[in-house]
């Protein structure tokens, strides 16, 4: 058995197991990894989302909130509970999230990005343009440009359900003022 003094080593432990699929044994050593640093926001998070995963979303949830409140000055942190609170369809607190996100670390592209993608999943393309003003305002252009061509295989589909459930409004989403594509051009090459 490992030294309970090493929070860290039982951490990774925990991810070897969870990746291995055994939720159990990894809650075991995540439990341990706390009993050797009650306070260390990754552990906790990391627990959050073994709950998450086993089915208990709730308390999953609760341990992403305090592994923020443990690291509050973390973007990460609140993106996390985001993209948890968003897979329980509630997408107006997870926006709540993403705009904490952009009021700690405003410079960082992701969180634009995923505010917009949040207003284009519930068809408020108005406030999907905003939010990408928003954005290119305080992130620049190249900055959210990049963080768009990289994540372009994962937006792909969003543009391709929008397409199918709102096809022109999607298209009225034009990033040109931005100096980038519209919309258009990612619709047409997701199909």
């Amino acid at each position: 058995a490992l030294d309970p003094d090493l929070p860290r080593a039982h951490r990774v432990l925990a991810g070897y197991y969870g990746s291995a699929g055994d939720r159990t044994r990894s809650l075991e050593e995540l439990g341990r990894a706390l009993r050797g640093d009650p306070s260390d926001p990754q552990s906790v998070a990391d627990r959050g989302w073994a709950l998450f995963y086993r089915g208990e979303r709730d308390e999953g949830i609760h341990g992403l909130e305090r592994a923020a409140s443990l690291d509050p000055r973390n973007p990460a942190r609140l993106l996390d509970v985001a993209d948890a609170i968003v897979r329980r369809d509630d997408y107006r607190t997870a926006e709540e999230y993403y705009d904490r996100a952009i009021t700690i670390a405003p410079d960082k592209p992701s969180s634009h990005l995923l505010k917009v993608w949040i207003n284009l999943m519930q068809g408020r393309v108005e406030r999907a343009r905003a939010a990408m003003r928003e954005g290119v305002h305080q992130v620049g252009v190249s900055k959210l440009l990049s963080q768009v061509s990289l994540e372009t295989p994962s937006w792909l589909p969003i543009f391709r359900i929008l397409d199918d459930a709102y096809g022109p409004a999607a298209g009225q989403l034009s990033w040109d003022p931005f100096g980038l594509a519209s919309v258009d051009y990612y619709l047409a090459n997701a199909k």
